[in-house]
């Protein structure tokens, strides 16, 4: 049994212009500053700058990446609105893998540099879980319910992150469960190797 198709899909896979748009819904992400594409990644910010999805109900999203180095300090991986207000982030800090709300919840498991990884983060009904090449690193729970796309607060390596190279983000509007999030690791790394780079 295969997991459900995304809800939202960018693959980066345009090669060249300044906006990335996902193969579902066509939404369209815009770069904080000029890209540079390779094949399918992307090395930099890409926010949304359209209508906020008011969507509010269970989520999951994931994202195919990897390290060009391990770096001290934060790595931004993702950026969303809270449905309570506000923002959430998913980094890398050190090599290790959060989610900060209100506050800052760690994994026990490390991202290593120069290697593909999957990061999938579900969050219904306040119950939040962080995958890690399709095993769960972290579980907690807390007051925000769940996170949605919203417009100006949704952003792909935001900050920017500079090591960050971003191979591929898919968004469900629903909380995958641990069987699907296994199925979409597929032993972990991205599916497509191409994307946008940022130089």
């Amino acid at each position: 049994m295969s997991a459900p198709a995304p809800t939202y899909e960018w693959g980066f896979n345009e090669g060249s212009g300044s906006t990335a748009t996902d193969s579902v819904a066509g939404l369209t992400l815009v770069p904080s500053g000029t890209p540079t594409w390779g094949t399918g990644t992307i090395k930099s910010e890409f926010y949304f700058n359209g209508t906020t999805r008011a969507y509010n109900g269970p989520s999951t999203a994931a994202v195919n990446f990897r390290l060009d180095t391990t770096v001290s300090g934060y790595q931004t991986l993702l950026r969303f609105a809270k449905n309570s207000g506000g923002q959430m982030w998913v980094h890398c800090q050190d090599g290790t893998p959060d989610i900060y709300l209100a506050t800052q919840h760690n994994a026990s498991a490390t991202i290593t540099a120069d290697s593909d990884h999957l990061v999938v983060v579900t969050a219904s009904a306040g119950t939040w879980k962080l995958y890690l090449d399709g095993t769960e690193v972290l579980s907690f729970t807390d007051t925000v319910q769940n996170f949605r796309l919203s417009n100006s607060d949704f952003a792909v390596a935001p900050g920017p992150a500079p090591n960050v190279v971003t191979d591929r983000l898919r968004i469900w509007e629903q909380a995958l469960s641990s069987t699907d999030v296994a199925d979409l690791s597929g032993g972990g790394g991205p599916t497509n190797t191409g994307g946008m780079f940022f130089a």
